[in-house]
């Protein structure tokens, strides 16, 4: 289920995965260093959904790659993906 928008501990806007620069000072090195992680497992690496899982008061974790060019991130989690369906939103 990919996500347009991400949440970073410690930042206090959403990051937009469809700029290069995240919509942030600093983002395009922060995007770099996020994609190259993988040290961490995906819940202790600080990016959650900020979208539907958000607006409906769940903490899910995100994982963030690339995929055919473009910055992707998804949940990992099979009931952070039933929100979004019943959110209204489509699979691609």
């Amino acid at each position: 289920m990919p996500n347009r928008y991400v949440g970073l501990a410690g930042f206090g806007q959403p990051l937009d995965l469809t700029k290069h620069d995240l919509g942030v000072a600093g983002g395009a090195v922060l995007l770099e260093q996020l994609l190259s992680d993988r040290r961490l497992p995906v819940p202790l690496r600080g990016l959650s959904c900020a979208e539907v899982c958000e607006e409906r008061g769940f903490i899910e974790p995100m994982s963030v790659y690339r995929r055919l060019g473009k910055v992707v991130a998804a949940h990992m989690r099979s009931a952070a993906e039933d929100r979004h369906h019943g959110g209204g939103e489509q699979s691609a």
